[in-house]
C-alpha cells in the first residue's frame, strides 16, 4: 500500500498472483500481509528463464540472441545440475520451439506496435480499477502494509482505498485481422482440463480488460502459447508446443470486474477485523501441499517463528518488478528457531 500524501487515503496494487492467494484467506494473509513467501520452485525459475528467452526470440527473430538471453538468465539464477530442467535442457527446448514454429511467418506471432510505434513486448501495466470507502482501522502494524513505514503501532486508519490492477502483457499480436494478447506458459500437464482452465481464467479476462484500456483498441482475445516440457528419454515423448485462442465476451469481462471487487471487499474485511480464516480444502492439493501447510499446523506463537525462519523468504515479486530470489535447492527439515528435536514437518 502507498499513502497518498499526508492523507488517510491509500493506493493498493493487486496482481493475479496475489489475488489467487485469496483462494485461502489465511494463505493470502501470510503472503501479502505478513510478507512471507515460499521459495520459488525449480519449475517457476525455469519458466521465468524460458520467458526471457521467448521475449528476445519474438522481438528479434534471432535464435542466437534468444539463446544468449537464456544463458545469461541461468547464470544469474542457476538451475540445479541434478534436475532434468537444467540449462542444457532449457537450451534444447528453446531450439526445438524455434524449429517447430520457424515455418510460419514471424514464428506464427506477429508482434503488434502501440500508437507510438513501439513493439508490444513484456509491457507492464498499472491501471486504476475502483475505489473503496473504508473509514475504519486496519488491525495490522503499518510497517507490514504501508510502503516506507517503520511504525509498529498495532493498527492504522484508512479512509479510502484506491485499487490498481497490475500485470505484464507478454506480447501484443496481430492475427486474423485482429489484435490479440499472447500469454507464454510452460507446463508438464498436457490434458484437456489444462486447456479448459483458460475458459474462465480471471487472469486472462483481466488482461483483456487491461489491454483495451492500455492500448485504446479492441482486443479479440488471448493466444495461449504453451511449451509442454518432458524429460528427454530415448523412447519417451519429448517436449511439445501448442497454441490455442480464447475469446471473452463483454459479460465475462464485467463478471471479472465484479469478482475482483468482491474479493477486495473480503480482503478489506480481513484487514479491518485482523483475522483471515483458513480454507482447509486448499491445504492439500492433488500433487503437493500448500506452501504454508507447515506454518498452519503450528500454534500461533510457533507459526510466527516458522514464518520468520529460512523456510520462507520475503514477499518481493511483482509484475512491475519481476525479480525472483534464487530457488531453494535443499530441503530444510529443521530450524534453529525451534526447540531442539522438533520437526517443522510435524504438528
Amino acid at each position: 500500500m502507498k499513502r497518498i500524501g499526508d492523507t488517510p487515503d491509500f493506493e493498493l496494487e493487486l496482481d493475479n498472483s496475489t489475488l489467487t492467494q485469496f483462494n485461502c484467506p489465511r494463505r493470502f494473509m501470510q503472503y501479502a500481509v505478513l510478507g512471507r513467501d515460499s521459495h520459488p520452485s525449480i519449475a517457476l525459475v525455469f519458466g521465468n528463464h524460458m520467458h526471457k528467452a521467448l521475449e528476445v526470440l519474438h522481438t528479434t527473430q534471432d535464435i542466437h540472441e534468444a539463446d544468449h538471453a537464456l544463458v545469461t538468465a541461468a547464470s544469474e539464477h542457476p538451475l540445479p545440475a541434478d534436475e532434468f530442467r537444467d540449462l542444457q535442457f532449457a537450451r534444447h527446448v528453446l531450439a526445438q520451439y524455434h524449429s517447430h514454429w520457424s515455418g510460419k511467418l514471424h514464428l506464427g506471432l506477429e508482434v503488434a506496435k502501440d500508437k507510438e510505434g513501439a513493439l508490444i513486448v513484456e509491457r507492464p501495466f498499472r491501471i486504476p480499477a475502483f475505489s473503496i470507502p473504508v473509514d475504519a482501522h486496519f488491525k495490522f502494524p503499518p510497517h507490514l502494509l504501508i510502503e516506507g513505514s517503520t511504525s509498529d503501532e498495532p493498527e492504522f486508519y484508512v479512509r479510502n482505498l484506491n485499487v490498481y490492477w497490475t500485470g505484464k502483457i507478454d506480447l501484443g499480436v496481430l492475427q486474423d485481422g485482429g489484435f490479440w494478447i499472447n500469454y507464454h506458459k510452460t507446463s508438464s500437464t498436457d490434458t484437456e482440463n489444462y486447456w479448459r482452465d483458460f475458459d474462465l481464467s480471471p487472469q486472462m479476462t483481466g488482461y483483456v480488460w487491461a489491454a483495451e484500456k492500455l492500448f485504446g483498441r479492441y482486443v479479440a482475445g488471448v493466444i495461449v502459447n504453451v511449451l509442454f516440457l518432458r524429460k528427454i528419454t530415448k523412447t519417451g515423448k519429448g517436449s511439445t508446443f501448442e497454441r490455442r485462442k480464447y475469446t471473452y465476451r463483454p459479460d465475462q469481462i464485467e463478471d471479472w470486474t465484479h469478482d475482483m471487487k468482491e474479493t477486495v471487499f473480503s480482503i478489506t474485511e480481513g484487514l479491518v477485523s485482523g483475522f483471515f480464516r483458513k480454507f482447509t480444502p486448499a491445504c492439500v492439493g492433488k500433487f503437493q501441499l500448500c506452501p504454508y501447510h507447515i506454518a498452519c499446523t503450528k500454534s500461533p506463537a510457533q507459526r510466527e517463528i516458522v514464518l520468520g525462519s529460512d523456510l520462507y523468504t520475503d514477499t518481493t515479486w511483482s509484475p512491475l518488478n519481476e525479480t525472483l530470489p534464487p530457488p531453494r535447492l535443499e530441503k530444510v527439515v529443521s530450524s534453529p528457531y525451534l526447540p531442539e528435536g522438533e520437526s517443522l514437518f510435524n504438528p
